[in-house]
C-alpha cells in the first residue's frame, strides 16, 4: 500500500525532491512501498528527484514466478525505468560500499558505511529479533529467499559486526536497532546499550 505522504521527512525538515538516492537492502513491501505516494489520485514516486539502487538478483527474482509482485507491484511499476543496479563491493558513495547478504530474499543487500575507523552496517533484514545474535541458526517464515542461505549470511554477519568500532543498524530489532556485538564463548551476543 502506498504512503500518502512523508510525515518523517516532514518533521526532520526535508524535502523528498532533495533526496538523491534511495538503496533497497531487498524489495519486501515495507521496504519498497515507501518510495510510492499518492499525490491527487495518481500514484508517484515519493523522491522524484531520486536515483533507486537494489541488487540486480533482487530486482529480476520477480522475473520468473511464483515470486509475487502482489502488495509491491505498484512500486515496481513505477521504478521500472528508474532503478539502477548496486552489486557486491561497488560504492555508491565514498565511504558506503554495497554488501551482497542473501537469503532473506535471493538478491538481499547490506550497506557499509565507513569514517576513519568507524564503521557502521545498515542490516536490511538480516536479523529479525535479537535472539538471532546467539542463534544464528534460527530462522523465520519471513526469510523467504533462502533459509539455509540467511543462516550463513547471519553468521559471517556478526563476524564483521563484532569488528573493533562496528555498529550495525537492524530495524526490526526491537528495542536494539542500533546495536554493538560480541564475540562470546562458542557465538555472538548483543551488547546491551
Amino acid at each position: 500500500m502506498p504512503v500518502s505522504s512523508s510525515p518523517n521527512l516532514e518533521r526532520a525538515g526535508l524535502d523528498p525532491a532533495n533526496i538523491d538516492i534511495v538503496f533497497f537492502t531487498h524489495m519486501h513491501s515495507d521496504h519498497v512501498n515507501g518510495a510510492v505516494r499518492e499525490v491527487n489520485g495518481e500514484l508517484v514516486l515519493t523522491f522524484p528527484n531520486a536515483r533507486y539502487l537494489v541488487r540486480s538478483a533482487e530486482w529480476h527474482r520477480f522475473d520468473n514466478q511464483p515470486e509475487s509482485r502482489a502488495s509491491v507491484a505498484d512500486a515496481l511499476n513505477l521504478l521500472e525505468h528508474r532503478i539502477e543496479f548496486a552489486e557486491e563491493g561497488e560504492y555508491i558513495v565514498p565511504g558506503v560500499r554495497v554488501l551482497a547478504t542473501p537469503g532473506h530474499t535471493a538478491g538481499h543487500a547490506s550497506l557499509l558505511v565507513t569514517a576513519g575507523e568507524e564503521r557502521v552496517i545498515i542490516l536490511g533484514d538480516i536479523f529479525h529479533s535479537a535472539v538471532q545474535i546467539e542463534h544464528p541458526e534460527w530462522t523465520n517464515s519471513l526469510d523467504s529467499g533462502d533459509p539455509e542461505q540467511a543462516k550463513v549470511t547471519r553468521r559471517q554477519m556478526l563476524q564483521e559486526l563484532a569488528r573493533p568500532s562496528t555498529t550495525g543498524v537492524a530495524t526490526h530489532v526491537a528495542n536494539s536497532v542500533f546495536m554493538k556485538v560480541e564475540a562470546a564463548h562458542s557465538g555472538f551476543r548483543l551488547l546491551e546499550r
